[in-house]
């Protein structure tokens, strides 16, 4: 060989010294980085020349003297790394150097006191260093690669530690539950200490607490995601072990923060229960909160220490309520996830009481609202069906005819909660008939059973008139010829001044009109005339004509009869034909044609 080199492997940028071994001058070809060849000239004077690698790779170096065959020599330029390593504290001045690196043949070691560099080969590490003294506390510790006949001019990696007497214990500040299988926690641990989370699932003592991650916690917060855990069903005790690698042994924990289980609710108007799951080590206290559903916050109820029966006042039923546990672990904050839960109402709700019936037509029921509770439908039924539903507190029945017999009902009903209330008693109409005897008709009726403080009174009504009242159930109407037709009806009037009259069904009582027509008369005589009798007439018309059809008499007053005469004359004796069109008091039409027999004295 013409020529040598000072390396012929380092890490980029290299420089390479070429140093002829007979004269030159000489040209010099290589790769400086631009990924073509660079010529270069060695001068004849020159007694070393330098060329630059910029870019990792393998390369030719080619050198040749003037008319001479050229000269090549392979240089390796290696990617610049800085070894990645970890330098932990442990306890007695000691520190323990972790080289994770593998791209290097061997590591050059310096713990930044000024002692001599430590080499350690690849997948080793230094043994544990102790330094003399904490003072200064912090010493910067590097770390570089470097291959065999390589030249040394890799990165070197530093890490500052601080070096301690005795290691501090790490302190676990937050646990908050983000779905059943997420949880965030919060923690303090200094830098360079190796902390390890321990976990222990509901506060199993038989296998203890096992290293949950394998790898020293490095930052807070620490997002814990995990399939194989459940914090709907399960609460686990977390504590964090401080580790002394260059003893490899654990000399302290944590303290020891618990997930919180909340686990069961219940919510209804009787008893409310919260079914709380977790470590006892160190828990002062468990703070329920409710969610606000206006402001979508949680805000703190009450205090407890162990699952509890509790009161909750306003419950609205069939609303949902979410609560959920921060809890004080001396001072460390441990949050529940939350569960929700809907009010239910266990009351069964008292029976409707006061009912109103007005069968006047149709009848239709009324009745007061539950006091104490709020009805979501009423159910309307008879003695043998449900008859139909309503939202408000009354209903028309167009199935039942009170003027046959009373109509009966009995109303239930299904509050906001959605429980069913007892029956009501079954309440009847007031149900009104008439009897006559020797020209006395007598009313009579049922009382009424719908009102929890009675009936203070019956009226009975006439023709709209008020002819009666008090306790009474029958009255006798010995008068009854002056009109022909009369309606009748009762109103029972409640002692409680709030609730609604109930009223009868109503009857009409009619009289006969009993108009009869004479068949014979005798002009001028004793029965001088022709004339209908009748009571209650309000309209009336009379025809009287010839056998031949001839009109000789119109007569429309009732109180006026026919002569016999026509046009001031009285007629020759005969039957005459008549017509009449008669209208009483109740609207009855009575039509009539027949004869009558004129006679002369």
């Amino acid at each position: 060989m013409r020529f040598e080199v000072d390396f012929i492997e380092g890490c980029n940028t290299l420089d390479v010294v070429i140093i002829p071994t007979i004269p030159c001058p000489c040209n010099v070809y290589f790769d400086g980085g631009s990924g073509n060849p660079v010529d270069d000239n060695i001068a004849a004077s020159e007694l070393a020349h330098t060329v630059t690698y910029t870019d990792a790779g393998t390369y030719n170096l080619i050198v040749v003297h003037e008319n001479l065959d050229r000269d090549s020599i392979q240089i390796v330029v290696n990617e610049n790394i800085a070894p990645e390593f970890t330098a932990s504290t442990c306890s007695s001045l000691e520190v323990a150097v972790d080289i994770t690196d593998t791209n290097y043949d061997d590591y050059v070691v310096n713990y930044g006191d000024g002692s001599p560099d430590i080499m350690v080969a690849k997948n080793n590490n230094p043994l544990p260093y102790a330094y003399a003294s904490a003072s200064p506390p912090n010493y910067s510790i590097s770390v570089r690669g470097v291959n065999s006949g390589a030249k040394d001019n890799c990165n070197t990696n530093t890490a500052s530690v601080e070096i301690v007497t005795v290691l501090p214990t790490a302190s676990i500040n937050s646990l908050g539950l983000i779905s059943t299988d997420e949880a965030i926690m919060e923690f303090t641990i200094p830098q360079n200490v190796q902390y390890f989370l321990e976990i222990q699932p509901n506060s199993d003592n038989i296998n203890g607490f096992q290293r949950y991650i394998r790898e020293p916690l490095t930052s807070s917060p620490l997002q814990i995601s995990d399939d194989n855990l459940d914090f709907d069903a399960n609460f686990y005790c977390f504590r964090i072990a401080t580790f002394d690698p260059c003893n490899n042994t654990v000399i302290d924990y944590s303290n020891t923060l618990c997930s919180v289980d909340l686990q069961d609710v219940i919510v209804n108007n009787v008893s409310n229960h919260l079914d709380i799951r977790s470590g006892t080590t160190g828990l002062i206290e468990h703070e329920v909160q409710l969610l606000d559903n206006n402001t979508g916050a949680f805000a703190q109820l009450f205090t407890l220490t162990t699952s509890i029966d509790y009161d909750h006042n306003g419950l609205i039923c069939n609303t949902e309520y979410c609560y959920r546990i921060v809890s004080d672990f001396n001072g460390a904050i441990s949050t529940s996830l939350s569960r929700c839960a809907t009010a239910l109402s266990l009351n069964t709700p008292p029976a409707i009481s006061e009912i109103s019936i007005d069968a006047s037509s149709n009848p239709i029921i009324s009745w007061s609202d539950p006091i104490g509770f709020v009805a979501d439908t009423f159910q309307i039924n008879s003695p043998t069906t449900l008859l139909g539903i309503s939202t408000i507190p009354t209903y028309a029945d167009n199935t039942s005819n009170p003027t046959v017999s009373p109509a009966c009902y009995q109303i239930g009903y299904i509050d906001e909660c959605g429980n069913t209330s007892d029956i009501s008693n079954e309440v009847c109409s007031i149900y009104l008939s008439e009897s006559t005897s020797n020209n006395v008709t007598t009313l009579s009726w049922t009382s009424f059973e719908g009102w929890s403080a009675g009936v203070s009174e019956y009226q009975l009504i006439e023709n709209g008139i008020v002819i009666s009242t008090g306790s009474n159930t029958s009255f006798d109407i010995s008068n009854i010829q002056d009109i022909q037709k009369a309606t009748y009806q009762v109103v029972a009037l409640p002692n409680d001044v709030l609730l609604s009259n109930s009223l009868s069904n109503i009857i009409i009582i009619a009289n006969r009109s009993n108009i009869t027509f004479p068949n014979a008369f005798v002009a001028n005589g004793t029965n001088s005339e022709f004339k209908v009798v009748g009571r209650y007439i309000v309209n009336f018309d009379l025809k009287i004509y010839t056998r031949w059809g001839e009109l000789i008499a119109h007569i429309q007053d009732p109180n006026v009869g026919w002569d016999g005469r026509s046009k001031g004359k009285i007629l020759q004796e005969g039957n005459y034909i008549y017509s009449a069109e008669i209208e009483d008091e109740a609207g009855n039409i009575h039509q009539k044609n027949g004869t009558v027999l004129l006679m002369r004295r």
